[in-house]
């Protein structure tokens, strides 16, 4: 179920990548028992990952704006290690209920700015 899960988050995070981390917190969190600083280094490496399999099809596709694309890198790379470093940090079972809380709060917003109308 774990796979299933993440195949679709990679999809969905290498289309839109809007909060796909916490997403995949969240999913894993449901789904598995591990420790949320178990997660982490496995969740750095599958966004990773997904944003390198992105980042391919887009500019072979010619579809990068490139002045923009280097602020959302200089961006990731400062987030990304700030991310992990504090991450490991805070205690798991807090973190799972904010993961999951955020996470339901994301989803309700975009449904209801995309159908609001």
């Amino acid at each position: 179920m774990v796979l299933i899960a993440q195949f679709v988050l990679g999809i969905y995070g290498g289309y839109f990548g809007g909060a796909v981390g916490i997403m995949m917190l969240a999913t894993w969190s449901l789904l598995t028992s591990a420790p949320l600083a178990a997660m982490q280094p496995a969740r750095n490496l599958l966004n990773a990952a997904m944003n390198a399999t992105a980042t391919v099809l887009f500019v072979a596709g010619g579809l990068v704006f490139w002045r923009q694309t280097f602020i959302l890198f200089v961006g990731a790379i400062i987030g990304g290690y700030f991310g992990a470093h504090y991450g490991r940090r805070i205690p798991a079972a807090p973190a799972r209920i904010v993961i999951s809380c955020l996470n339901a709060a994301m989803t309700a917003f975009v449904f209801w700015r995309s159908y609001s109308h």
